[in-house]
């Protein structure tokens, strides 16, 4: 029976083949950026209506994000759906990243009146800007979750790695405010503790070069040059390989401003703008038995862990539930990742002949946590 379920899904995804095209060629030609995916989330709302699969919108109270569900039976495994763009269009592949996941979990879900489980996908908007996955965690979309997947488009196909942990922060300086023509000397610029500030961060920039990424901008540093900045905002990005350095890193950073608004008499405020991204937590199992399953689909050349210098909400998931999150190749010659030649290649023969492999071997993961319950025994 094993391997005629196995069989039935890549039937079935094939099946589905001009369904899932669809997805790849209506979001590359319709690209919404973050925030913005009414027409994207729409259409694949209404794609697994059609399926049958019972959605949830505007989950988590984030707009143009939806749960879709089928079945009621454990185990349930969740695929995630990102489908924001760039100016560029599809520069990360969320186009072919969703119809991978939307055909995995639709092939899943024909055969669980056979194995039982259930499946589910979660549709995550902006999730290039904003921790919708965290949100959506902390407000309990994830808690009938046993296992997660991610199939990711990338330009070679990867094991799935780790991300970078990131902290945000914005903090504010603020000084007094006087005329350079009538009061001067009464004047503390907020400028001044800024400046010093970001010297200081270069400092601990470069004892920490090889492990730890820090970027930081103005975004008010004052508007008339007549005027003494009195208020002074300015964000601050923090990236490190583990928490416990990322938080390391961040009470240094409060300390340095700390310093510097102390030196020039100045007050200070910080506020963390978000939650923080937890490194990524690839479960090795689910990496393994993924692997396996693309090379069963015809997949055959895969690289190793992918560790990617971005930070991925998924991250504080795969400290709650097993996720892997692995990276479809989908480039037949050399194409830079993030350009618009990547996203070009979304809609290529080949890269749909990928995507198709992809969501089988997706689905048949699923399969083979609802068959074989030693499996999340030992996740």
């Amino acid at each position: 029976m094993e391997n005629s379920i196995r069989y039935s899904i890549r039937k079935i995804i094939d099946s589905k083949k001009e369904k899932l095209e669809y997805i790849v060629d209506f979001m590359y030609r319709n690209p919404e950026k973050a925030s913005f995916e009414k027409k994207s989330s729409s259409m694949l709302i209404s794609l697994l209506k059609s399926e049958g699969f019972e959605v949830d919108i505007n989950i988590a109270g984030i707009e143009n994000s939806f749960k879709a569900v089928y079945g009621s039976g454990k185990p349930k495994i969740a695929y995630i759906c990102e489908y924001d763009a760039k100016e560029l269009g599809h520069v990360y592949g969320h186009n072919i990243t969703s119809a991978i996941n939307v055909g995995a979990a639709i092939a899943l879900k024909e055969v669980l009146n056979k194995i039982g489980g259930s499946v589910a996908v979660i549709g995550c908007p902006s999730e290039s800007n904003s921790p919708v996955k965290i949100e959506m965690m902390k407000k309990g979309v994830f808690d009938d979750i046993d296992a997660v997947i991610c199939g990711h488009a990338m330009d070679k196909t990867c094991e799935s790695g780790s991300s970078l942990g990131m902290a945000l922060m914005e903090i504010e300086f603020k000084g007094k405010a006087a005329h350079t023509s009538i009061n001067f000397n009464e004047g503390i610029s907020a400028l001044s503790p800024c400046i010093t500030f970001f010297n200081l961060i270069e400092s601990i920039k470069s004892k920490h070069s090889d492990s730890i990424f820090i970027n930081y901008i103005i975004k008010n540093g004052g508007e008339d040059i007549n005027l003494i900045p009195d208020d002074v905002l300015c964000d601050i990005m923090i990236k490190s390989v583990d928490m416990n350095s990322l938080d390391i890193l961040c009470k240094e950073i409060e300390d340095c401003a700390a310093f510097s608004s102390k030196l020039y008499h100045c007050n200070s405020a910080i506020n963390y703008l978000e939650d923080k991204y937890m490194p990524l937590k690839t479960n090795e199992k689910l990496s393994t038995l993924i692997c396996h399953n693309l090379k069963e689909c015809g997949i055959i050349e895969i690289h190793g862990p992918l560790n990617i210098m971005a930070s991925l909400d998924l991250g504080n998931i795969s400290y709650k539930i097993p996720t892997v999150h692995p990276y479809i190749g989908i480039c037949s010659s050399p194409v830079e990742y993030y350009s618009k030649e990547f996203s070009e290649c979304t809609i290529t023969p080949y890269a749909k002949e990928q995507m198709l492999k992809a969501a089988s071997a997706l689905s048949i993961t699923g399969v083979d946590i609802i068959q074989k319950p030693e499996i999340l025994k030992e996740l």
